[in-house]
């Protein structure tokens, strides 16, 4: 709903969907995450190279977050999306 409004209001639609795939990235890459995290803690390996490997996953997936949330905040305060 908020997606038509804010092209009916002249929004540049690539804009919107530059967020929503941000954010479906966001979650399919914390999904993915929160299952080789469970699998690690399920198989009790502990190793030094995992544990850098989830920093590294952990650390990619806050950047695409970050990115997610800027592009939101660009969408409401620089374009206008949905303010009254």
């Amino acid at each position: 709903m908020a997606l038509d409004i804010a092209i009916d209001h002249g929004v540049p639609e690539v804009r919107l969907e530059d967020h929503e795939e941000l954010g479906e990235t966001t979650a399919w890459l914390l999904l993915g995450l929160a299952v080789v995290q469970g699998w690690f803690y399920a198989t009790e390996n502990r190793a030094k190279v995992i544990n850098l490997l989830m920093t590294l996953g952990s650390t990619a997936v806050l950047g695409v977050l970050l990115a997610t949330a800027y592009h939101g905040g660009e969408l409401v305060y620089k374009l206008g999306v949905n303010v009254g």
